[in-house]
């Protein structure tokens, strides 16, 4: 079944587009002037992501998941990785190093969710399973603080700056048609 978009739906997806793709290009040509700072892309840019697929109505909720939750997911990775550490020092093999803290990671997220959703929510998963990758897992240890601060930067330009454009460009349209009903 085909869904037809109305205009301001339209405005305001194209808007959201053009907000993100400028933040992107920024980011790009501001790449080598960003190395040294506590910034992480791929955390700034994947919050939005979370945000726009939550099924959550109200937009403050989402950003406190997306932040809290990819917090989270991040600390759980850096958990990981320390108990790993530890337990190899103790002569565990890295297999059951990973594998003990890795069902303490899954137990509290599933179990914590129903208690408290803004920290324990699947955005916390996504976060903890990309943060798990080769490449990104191994400079986990030194990057908690950055990777936290990204996605903290992206809940507030890119989410807080789609959300301000939305409302934005809903009221201009609401106002319009008010204007057009008189």
């Amino acid at each position: 079944m085909k869904h037809k978009m109305d205009r301001p739906s339209l405005v305001i997806h194209i808007a959201i587009i053009v907000w993100i793709a400028l933040w992107n290009a920024l980011a790009l040509a501001l790449h080598h002037h960003l190395e040294g700072l506590p910034f992480r892309g791929w955390a700034f840019f994947i919050s939005v992501t979370f945000y726009y697929f939550m099924e959550e109505p109200n937009w403050k909720k989402k950003m406190a998941s997306t932040f809290f939750g990819g917090s989270v997911g991040i600390l759980f990775t850096l958990f990981l990785v320390l108990v790993d550490v530890w337990l190899e020092g103790m002569g565990v093999s890295h297999v059951v190093g990973v594998m003990i803290p890795l069902c303490v990671v899954l137990i509290v997220l599933i179990m914590g969710k129903p208690y408290c959703p803004v920290l324990f929510n699947s955005i916390g998963f996504a976060y903890f399973v990309i943060t798990t990758m080769p490449g990104v897992v191994d400079t986990i240890v030194e990057d908690t603080i950055p990777y936290i601060v990204s996605i903290g930067l992206g809940c507030i330009i890119l989410c807080g700056g789609c959300q301000l454009m939305t409302k934005l460009i809903a009221d201009y349209y609401t106002k319009k048609a008010a204007k057009a009903a008189k």
